[in-house]
């Protein structure tokens, strides 16, 4: 029997919310019900889900939540490029709003799942709205709670987390730093990927993820190429590109200028021996590799044999910090096969590893 499932979502921002959405909407023992996104603009979100599920071939609603958090004086993290993303052509396939079509998923369904891999404010939206839901949900799996950190799930909306926390619910917590053990090689999401649309729109999502994430590391590479004397005439013709990259530094808007901004670099450092150097700091600063948590989630839902787990005591303190203790109700995972893993991600997404 299939396990009906709903994917709390911030899809979008980083690239591994897709590939978890990705794997779900295809996994044979996962009736996937809806994607239910949260944490900023939640038409961007909304827009973007739908747009990879039509691409998966998934009959799956798409529902706004939450996009605020409820901590007060919280903004919800965005990169500002989630937007280009979609098209014109793109085609919502939305299905409501707020809690009311959760809670019908929830009365018409038995042993539903939700995997939360956002910020947890659709879920004590959740708790506060349909108390009942504490009863009817099978079990809530959660990627966060990273121990001694104030973590991005958690951390951007702490209130909500620690409702949630405090709830009945049946709670998995799939630790940050469990996942922080095995990342994706980005050019085998980019590049070796079968060209389904579904892959490619993913991968398009990579790009954009890797591009504004070595821009970052990269910032301050103009700074340093204005220390470097213009002796040659050679290199007084680098000039207006090293004055291109400090314009452009850390005020990327898009992701247009976040390729205008990576293009730039590259042909000065290809170009420019001289600037040979720099060119090896840019390699060593330069993200090679995906984070992919929110996949990890999928694989603990789907394959408890291969994962190691304990009842613990998760709290989160007032600066929004992590504290697990042992013993309690909460069920966390301490442990996992990564090469089975690892099989899991790459045969999901048709690839095979070199």
């Amino acid at each position: 029997m299939k396990m009906p499932l709903v994917i709390s979502t911030d899809i979008g921002t980083d690239v591994d919310d897709a590939i978890a959405v990705y794997l779900a909407s295809r996994d044979p023992g996962i009736d996937l019900k809806a994607v239910w996104v949260t944490n900023g603009d939640t038409d961007i979100r909304a827009g973007i889900a739908s747009k990879l599920l039509r691409l998966c071939g998934s009959n799956a609603g798409v529902l706004k939540g939450e996009p605020n958090p409820l901590e007060p004086g919280l903004q919800p993290y965005t990169h500002g490029y989630e937007k280009d993303f979609l098209d014109s052509g793109c085609v919502n396939n939305f299905e409501g709003e707020g809690i009311a079509p959760v809670r019908e998923i929830l009365d018409e369904n038995e042993g539903v799942v939700i995997a939360s891999i956002a910020p947890m404010t659709n879920m004590a939206r959740l708790l506060r709205d349909y108390p009942e839901s504490q009863n009817k949900l099978k079990r809530v799996y959660i990627m966060g709670f990273r121990i001694g950190n104030n973590e991005h799930n958690a951390g951007h909306d702490p209130r909500a987390a620690r409702e949630v926390l405090d709830s009945d619910l049946r709670l998995t917590i799939v630790p940050g730093e469990l996942c922080d053990r095995y990342k994706m090689e980005a050019s085998d999401l980019i590049y070796m990927a079968p060209e389904t649309d579904a892959l490619l729109f993913i991968g398009e999502m990579a790009h954009g993820w890797l591009l504004y994430n070595n821009i970052r590391a990269l910032a301050n590479i103009p700074k340093r190429l204005d220390s470097i004397p213009m002796l040659t005439v050679k290199s007084l013709a680098a000039r207006p590109i090293i004055d291109a990259l400090r314009e452009k530094a850390g005020k990327y808007k898009n992701l247009k200028e976040l390729d205008e901004f990576n293009f730039h670099l590259n042909a000065l450092l290809t170009g420019y021996p001289e600037f040979s150097h720099v060119k090896e700091d840019v390699e060593k600063a330069r993200i090679k590799t995906i984070a992919v948590h929110d996949a990890y989630t999928i694989f603990c839902m789907l394959h408890p044999e291969h994962t190691e787990r304990v009842y613990a005591t998760v709290t989160l303190d007032k600066n929004g910090v992590t504290h697990v203790g042992n013993g309690g109700r909460h069920e966390y995972i301490i442990g996992l096969d990564y090469g089975k893993f690892q099989d899991f991600l790459y045969s999901g997404l048709g690839i095979k590893p070199e």
